[in-house]
């Protein structure tokens, strides 16, 4: 921020004596002066940290005299009046005043690369050079998916957006904090890695996401910085941020807008994609929110869906419960076919081809009856059925419900329906009812062909060896994968764990 201080005028001026006869002003004299204020401006200072004063001085010589004159001629001449004290004084103030810290913002670079960035979904690695350009990183993330960056933003303000990718083909967009960056003057093109400026924007001190998309291209980094006139191209880099961070909440979501769907109840529930991964963040549009779950299928299948809970007020114990489906004819879809589950979240090591490139983060990795509970699980969480589960939930969070539901062989096809009730448990009057429609379609699927199985390192005969599970989560685990289709089991304690 620029500064500028005006002093008044202060008459320093003393009368100059005549040089003494046989005396001239040349070197090997003692010059004697006297500082002559006038009216002075401080600019801008160009010290990062210190105000600096560009301070203009008139120097009147007083007199000048051999050195080895008498002492006492000289302090003679130091005798100045109250008002040169008053002058020097101010002086000292400016200098002071140039010591000051400078308020002025540091320039900030922030920058790191994409295969820092990875795994992501659709993303693959590539450590190809094209057209004689290098690699930032150990590799570049290819394909078309999305990364995401919880960026340390070290100061508030305005932000270049940088990325470095492959100029030949593709594009590449990043959103700070699900707002696009956009008119940027962009970059070169060309079979070769290239730096292109996408935008500025706005970003507040501390932890802010940003999520890039990268489509059909190679990304090599992204890079922020407080500077207009930084060039990543030509100017030095400082060190990436070799570690950063890949995944926590997104707080910097709203809420407010829902106090009328919520209502009494104090909670809405929204339709979230299937696939989407969500860190009890979410937070539905208008859009978004839930009248009916709608499934369809036909017999013998295991159809699944999902929604989230956004509250604005505290939940100590909220249960979800589905009890029964009715169908055509009075038949039905009872408690033991449908799975009601949490999705509960944990950190847990995600790794990309190799365990070199392996990082920690927060991940939706477990479905439970009941999350409110360390790891590992405790109470009954296993096996399939029971149509409820429960949870606990903070104001201002989501959770996320996962629904498994077994339509019976030979049911006949047509509508089922039914009613989830979501309760809080001590408040009657917090309660929401969610519709759920199935349509069972006149279909008979094949059974499967062929041997489909999964790595399973469990094995329930030798306590005093690795991946040891009980006889019975042993069962629960292989029916499990018959559920998912899965007709073929690894086994890791010989022969005698299907006996």
């Amino acid at each position: 921020m620029k500064r500028s201080i005006r002093l008044p005028e202060a008459d320093c001026r003393l009368e100059k004596p005549a040089p003494t006869a046989g005396h001239s002003h040349d070197a090997g004299c003692l010059h004697f002066y006297l500082i002559e204020f006038s009216q002075m401006a401080i600019p801008a200072p160009p010290v990062p940290g210190y105000n600096h004063c560009s301070l203009s001085f008139s120097l009147t010589k007083m007199e000048s005299r051999p050195f080895c004159a008498g002492v006492s001629a000289r302090l003679q001449m130091l005798s100045v009046s109250k008002t040169l004290v008053i002058g020097c004084l101010a002086a000292l103030s400016l200098v002071a005043l140039c010591l000051a810290r400078d308020d002025s913002p540091k320039k900030q670079t922030l920058w790191t690369t994409g295969s820092a960035l990875m795994p992501g979904w659709g993303l693959y690695t590539n450590s190809a050079r094209y057209g004689g350009s290098e690699l930032l990183g150990q590799h570049t993330a290819w394909g078309t998916g999305r990364l995401t960056w919880v960026a340390r933003i070290p100061a508030d303000g305005v932000y270049q957006v940088w990325v470095r990718q492959y100029g030949g083909y593709g594009s590449v967009e990043v959103s700070v904090n699900e707002q696009v960056v956009g008119g940027g003057t962009g970059g070169d093109g060309g079979a070769r890695y290239v730096w292109k400026h996408l935008g500025e924007a706005f970003i507040g001190q501390g932890e802010q996401h940003l999520d890039i998309a990268v489509g059909g291209t190679m990304l090599d980094a992204v890079l922020l910085t407080t500077s207009q006139e930084f060039q990543p191209a030509q100017d030095p880099l400082p060190e990436p941020i070799g570690q950063p961070i890949l995944r926590a909440r997104r707080t910097y979501r709203e809420d407010a807008t829902l106090n009328a769907a919520a209502g009494n109840a104090g909670f809405v529930v929204g339709a979230i994609n299937l696939y989407d991964e969500h860190l009890n963040d979410f937070v539905p549009a208008p859009d978004e929110l839930l009248q009916t779950v709608e499934l369809w299928g036909a017999a013998n299948q295991y159809l699944r869906a999902t929604f989230a809970i956004r509250t604005l007020r505290e939940i100590k114990e909220l249960t979800v419960t589905l009890n029964e489906l009715t169908g055509p004819d009075q038949t039905s879809i009872t408690v033991e076919q449908i799975d009601m589950r949490m999705v509960h979240l944990r950190q847990r090591t995600r790794f990309l081809y190799e365990w070199a490139n392996s990082r920690r983060g927060l991940c939706p990795d477990l479905l439970l009856r009941d999350d409110r509970t360390g790891l590992p699980p405790s109470g009954q969480q296993g096996g399939f059925g029971g149509g409820s589960c429960v949870t606990s939930m903070p104001a201002h969070e989501s959770r996320q419900v996962w629904l498994t539901v077994h339509v019976p062989e030979n049911s006949p096809p047509g509508s089922y329906r039914g009613t989830i009730h979501l309760q809080v448990v001590s408040d009657a009057e917090r309660c929401q009812q969610l519709p759920v429609e199935i349509e069972v379609m006149p279909l008979e699927l094949k059974p499967v062909e062929g041997w489909y199985g999964i790595y399973h390192p469990s094995q329930p005969l030798h306590a005093d060896q690795p991946r040891y599970v009980s006889p019975e989560r042993y069962l629960v685990e292989l029916k499990d994968q018959v559920r998912h289709g899965l007709n073929g089991a690894t086994l890791y304690g010989d022969l005698q764990s299907i006996k």
